[in-house]
């Protein structure tokens, strides 16, 4: 109670009259020199920290661009390839309509490792009617038989 009453005083006092004001001033222009030398190992690890993280996100924004780019590349390579094969099948549907032969398409699955003979292993086989010895056409002419 002996030092509760004057501190009770003293806020109410400082509240109302501001008794204090220039006693903290003073406090604070003399403390305001260790209070900022205090500061900088604070500061210091924040602009450390910042830094990390910057260049965390900009790796990872980089790892994202290059798989973009590499998506981006393998549709491009895609486009290639569906307009080489739609050019290759316009040309074959020009051939059918000058074909007066009845014919059937096939697909090439893929060429026989034969290093004498060029062969090819096509989807259509007897079950389909296709006889040993057909002749084989693409949009280039004949291919053999």
């Amino acid at each position: 109670m002996l030092f509760s009453a004057p501190a009770l005083f003293l806020m109410v006092a400082d509240a109302r009259f501001k008794i204090t004001q220039p006693v903290r001033s003073a406090v604070a222009a003399v403390l305001f020199p260790m209070q900022w030398v205090a500061m900088r190992p604070v500061l210091a690890a924040r602009y450390v920290g910042d830094y990390f993280g910057g260049l965390h996100n900009a790796r990872t924004t980089e790892e994202d661009a290059r798989r973009k780019l590499i998506l981006q590349a393998l549709r491009a390579n895609q486009v290639d390839q569906l307009t080489l094969e739609n050019s290759q099948l316009r040309k074959l549907l020009e051939l059918r309509q000058r074909l007066t032969t009845p014919s059937t398409a096939a697909e090439v699955l893929y060429d026989a490792a034969d290093p004498y003979t060029r062969k090819v292993i096509i989807d259509k086989g007897m079950a389909q009617g296709i006889e040993p010895g057909s002749p084989v056409i693409d949009e280039s002419g004949v291919l053999g038989g």
